[in-house]
């Protein structure tokens, strides 16, 4: 039996109302699926030609295939679908195991990196990356607040109007 016709009819079984969109990897040149690069291009390519709706909710199953296939997966589909990406995880020792994990929690943590390393350079950045994020810590922001300010140079009032000099006390 054909593996394309046994995953359409194991998630049409547990996914009745979803509509199914496969996608078969073929390697290009000499790389292989084991490739990191080249998996990451090949997945970014086949994932940019498929169509969703804004408010569609996307089920991923990555686990099957290569390590790098499974990376690039998950990569790919945050960075293009975001919150909207679910992931269904199997466990190969209990049958008829199927777990769907929002990606959310995820999502958040990157998040929260990023801006972790935005903050000394970047700090209005960070910020707009923590606004996105559900239950950050107001103090957090109120801090990343100051140092915007100060990068902005806005505790510094200049009397003569001009927003590109800096004044300077004496």
């Amino acid at each position: 039996m054909n593996l394309l016709l046994l995953f359409q009819y194991y998630f049409s079984e547990k996914f009745p109302k979803a509509s199914l969109e496969f996608i078969v990897l073929k390697p290009r040149g000499e790389k292989g699926l084991d490739n990191w690069d080249s998996v990451l291009d090949l997945v970014q390519k086949e994932l940019s030609e498929l169509k969703f709706k804004e408010n569609d909710v996307i089920y991923v199953s990555h686990q099957a295939g290569t390590p790098a296939v499974s990376s690039a997966m998950q990569f790919v589909t945050w960075a293009n679908f975001g919150q909207r990406v679910k992931f269904l995880v199997a466990n190969e020792y209990e049958k008829d195991s199927v777990e769907i994990i929002d990606s959310s929690k995820y999502l958040r943590g990157i998040s929260i990196q990023q801006a972790k390393g935005l903050v000394s350079t970047s700090p209005g950045a960070a910020k707009k990356l923590l606004e996105k994020i559900e239950d950050v810590d107001g103090g957090a922001i109120a801090e990343l607040n100051n140092k915007i300010d100060f990068f902005n140079l806005n505790r510094v009032v200049n009397s003569n109007g001009d927003d590109f000099s800096i004044y300077i006390p004496v």
